[in-house]
C-alpha cells in the first residue's frame, strides 16, 4: 500500500501540467502593422498580431513561404474586440516558434478565401533569429 499512496501523490499534479501543455505559447516578442521586423533568438516565441473584421469575410491567411527551417508555426488565435457591438472587428494571432539563425520572411495576405481576386492587403514580416 506504501507504494500505491507513494504514487498517487506523485500524479497529483499531473492535470495542472496537462493543462499547462494545452495552453497556447507565450509570445517572448509581438510584430503589428507598425512593428514588421524584429531580432529573437533561437527557441523564442513570437507572435504576429493583425486587425481583422472576420464578419466581412475578410481572413489573414499566412503563406507557406517561410522557411520551416527557421521558424516553426505553433498557432492561429482570433480575439474578438472586447466591445460587444455587432460586427466590430478584433486580432487575428499567428504564433511561431525561432529554430535556427538567420533570416526569414512572413508574408499574410487579407483576402476573402473563396474569391479568385488579388487580396485587400498584404503585409510581411522579417524576423532576424539570433
Amino acid at each position: 500500500m506504501g507504494k500505491v499512496s507513494e504514487r498517487i501523490n506523485q500524479l497529483k499534479g499531473l492535470p495542472f501540467i496537462f493543462l499547462l501543455l494545452c495552453l497556447p505559447a507565450r509570445a517572448d516578442l509581438v510584430l503589428t502593422e507598425e512593428k514588421t521586423a524584429a531580432n529573437i533568438k533561437r527557441g523564442e516565441i513570437f507572435s504576429i498580431e493583425v486587425s481583422s473584421n472576420p464578419t466581412t469575410g475578410y481572413t489573414w491567411e499566412k503563406s507557406q513561404a517561410y522557411s520551416t527551417k527557421r521558424l516553426r508555426f505553433l498557432h492561429w488565435d482570433y480575439l474578438p474586440s472586447p466591445e460587444p457591438l455587432l460586427g466590430t472587428g478584433g486580432k487575428e494571432i499567428f504564433t511561431f516558434q525561432a529554430l535556427s539563425p538567420g533570416q526569414a520572411k512572413i508574408a499574410i495576405s487579407y483576402r476573402r478565401v473563396w474569391e479568385k481576386t488579388k487580396p485587400l492587403r498584404r503585409l510581411s514580416f522579417i524576423v532576424t533569429v539570433e
